[in-house]
């Protein structure tokens, strides 16, 4: 996975041009119409695209997109590990 994947995905869901993203967006603030059928749009976006199961729980802890960036990286390595 690379950072732009993440990030074309991403905007995509948040209807919102990928180059306005940067690792320290706040993603749930880039959009006044933030719910939670948009978060819940991200996680499945996630879990489609990069083969990743993301907890609702953690998921709602995140707030910035290097979070949630991460959190995918390092589930896809653990992943990977356990293969």
């Amino acid at each position: 996975m690379s950072w732009m994947q993440f990030v074309e995905g991403t905007a995509e869901i948040l209807e919102v041009a990928p180059e306005s993203l940067k690792p320290e967006t706040r993603f749930r603030d880039i959009t006044d119409g933030w719910s939670s059928m948009t978060g819940f749009a991200l996680i499945v976006f996630l879990e489609d695209a990069f083969a990743v199961s993301v907890d609702p729980d953690v998921f709602t802890e995140m707030n910035t997109l290097q979070e949630l960036y991460m959190l995918v990286e390092n589930s896809m390595k653990v992943r990977q590990t356990s293969c």
